[in-house]
């Protein structure tokens, strides 16, 4: 426990790290420094630190935080000596707060909301539940003199998506929220749907479960699709082209404002980092470092994303809570179901839990014919007449594994770890059923729908049916978000493009445009499906002479990039040989 003097001598010290925050280095904003010295430090022992304060200021030679600190307490007498005497010295701290170097946050000031009270917070939940991605960060009060013992309460849990960003005031909505209103959070929190990033993130969900007691009942290492960037940034680092730009590698730092710089193009502005969050109203400037800093989580993992697409690298590396020694362990040990000889991966068919979204694209990819279990699925029910009658596997979570088995036929249903990563997942499964990945089953299938029926069709072809009015009337129908995506894929090289040859040996039953696809309403004939040529763009028509068409869902698919990426992906990871055959 401290004492008075003991106090007092750790807030001058706090002090002193302040100043030199907000006047050498820069790297704290006035209203934060004022906030916390003025207001904190000095407020709790003005008659022992006001003259210490003022002192270092002198000795800092910063006059217009000295004179600011004098008219804060009145003292008149100080003020008209201390700056009559200093007048005559040239103030010579720089002003940081008008250096424009910083990363600019690209929401505008209506997208971010202060959530207060409960109909707001209501309706933020509402948004959350909606989509498919979201930004999480939180603010504390920090800890300026002495240890506590216990973590500082959150005061602002930033929640951001792809356009709004949600500021929860926990010091507000502590009053207002009952218990089922927290567990709302937790339900967007642990839902399979929606991707969660985060930066060192548990240190947010210590604070959270040390606080409200809803939280304290769960494990957030169980938490669905959380990627903390700090796990993902690091397991990248042995990938030194990642962090090269014009051929110069460029110092690597495990930080956010680093990694954002490095990414994105500008450090963050870290001057609100230190800051009195539990005082209300928050100031404008701490409603805008607090939204940025959940809402460039996103921009970096999107940039992230695309570096290492560019440079063949698999990503996402892992999820967030996962440790890798654990995963390991549980390949080893992972039973071998299929004991007779290995099968192609059109030698079984699978059905997958929502959460296994991931892994069913990568067993698509490799050929295995296999279901998702999503919103169109009729409850349990769907799943276990697919299992009986069509003699699928049912793969899911190990909790759901323990009920499910004994509702389905014997060795119908198998668990595959949910905090794993999908190249991980996919590599259990190949292990579990003796399945060998080969040239011959690449690609084979549809990753949408699970098609394995498609349409050739020619370069006319698809102009005409870009041309027609159904198309254009489609198109009018692009979101901006599709639109930003297809202006990214457009810039990528044309240099490792997949020959028209390897391409159209992905599609084993073929047939042709003129057989079956409705040239007047832009449909397949045989399944009345509409064909979507929303990512069919000019630059494509100039480039690529032939296209199949999914017959199930009408996804169109050319000789591009993405042959070459998933057969990249396949050596990388010893999934397949050099010449295709398998390992």
């Amino acid at each position: 426990m401290y004492k008075s003097g003991d106090n007092i001598e750790a807030a001058k010290k706090a002090i002193r790290a302040l100043n030199l925050k907000r006047f050498v280095e820069g790297s704290m904003g006035h209203e934060a420094w004022k906030e916390l010295t003025l207001h904190d430090l000095v407020g709790r022992y003005p008659n022992e630190l006001r003259s210490f304060l003022l002192d270092e200021l002198e000795n800092l030679n910063h006059l217009s935080a000295l004179g600011e600190a004098l008219a804060e307490w009145n003292m008149e007498e100080w003020r008209g000596r201390k700056l009559a005497e200093l007048s005559r010295k040239s103030e010579t701290a720089v002003d940081y707060d008008h250096l424009p170097w910083f990363y600019a946050l690209k929401l505008p000031r209506n997208s971010i909301h202060v959530i207060d009270c409960r109909v707001a917070f209501r309706e933020c939940m509402a948004v959350l539940r909606a989509v498919d991605v979201i930004g999480i960060d939180g603010e504390w009060h920090p800890e300026l003199i002495g240890q506590s013992n216990t973590l500082q309460r959150i005061c602002i849990l930033q929640i951001a998506t792809r356009r709004q960003c949600f500021l929860l005031d926990f010091v507000r909505l502590r009053e207002t929220l009952t218990d089922k209103d927290w567990k709302d959070v937790l339900d967007v929190l642990f839902s399979p749907e929606i991707r969660k990033l985060g930066f060192s993130v548990q240190h947010d969900f210590d604070r959270l479960k040390n606080d409200i007691s809803v939280f304290k009942q769960v494990s957030f290492a169980e938490c669905p699709k959380l990627f903390d960037l700090r796990v993902i940034c690091s397991r990248l680092s042995r990938h030194r082209e990642l962090f090269c730009e014009q051929g110069k590698e460029r110092k690597f730092r495990l930080k956010l404002s680093s990694l954002v710089e490095m990414f994105l193009g500008a450090p963050l502005d870290k001057r609100e980092q230190l800051s009195a969050w539990e005082r209300r109203p928050l100031r404008e400037s701490q409603i805008a470092y607090a939204a940025l800093d959940a809402f460039c989580l996103i921009e970096l993992y999107d940039a992230l994303e695309m570096r290492c697409e560019e440079k063949n690298i698999y990503f996402p590396v892992d999820h967030s809570s996962v440790d890798e020694e654990i995963l390991e362990t549980e390949l080893a040990a992972f039973p071998l179901i299929n004991q007779d000889e290995p099968i192609n991966p059109s030698g079984i068919k699978l059905v997958c839990d929502a959460h296994l979204k991931g892994l069913v694209r990568r067993l698509r990819n490799v050929g295995a014919d296999t279901e998702l279990m999503d919103k169109a699925f009729a409850g349990d029910q769907k799943i276990y007449d697919m299992a009986a009658n069509e003699g699928r596997i049912f793969l899911t979570n190990p909790t759901r594994w323990k009920t499910a088995r004994k509702q389905l036929p014997h060795g119908c249903c198998f668990s595959v770890s949910n905090s794993a990563k999908s190249v991980r997942q996919l590599e259990y499964v190949l292990k579990m059923f003796n399945i060998i990945v080969s040239k011959e089953w690449v690609l084979t299938r549809c990753s949408a729908c699970n098609g394995d029926s498609f349409i050739h069709a020619d370069k006319d072809q698809i102009e005409f049916l870009l041309n027609g009015q159904y198309e254009r009337e489609k198109r009018d129908k692009v979101n901006r978000k599709g639109e930003a995506a297809e202006e990214k894929r457009a810039t990528r090289g044309w240099a490792d493009l997949t020959t028209e040859e390897e391409f159209a040996a992905c599609f084993k039953e073929l047939v042709e445009a003129s057989v079956d696809v409705d040239f007047t309403n832009g449909k397949v004939k045989s399944t009345g499906v509409i064909i979507d040529l929303s990512s069919v763009m000019e630059h494509k028509i100039r480039k690529v002479l032939t296209y199949y068409i999914c017959r199930k869902c009408g996804k169109v698919y050319w000789p591009g990039t993405h042959f070459r990426r998933t057969w990249n992906f396949l050596l990388a990871n010893k999934f397949i040989a050099e010449n295709g055959a398998p390992v």
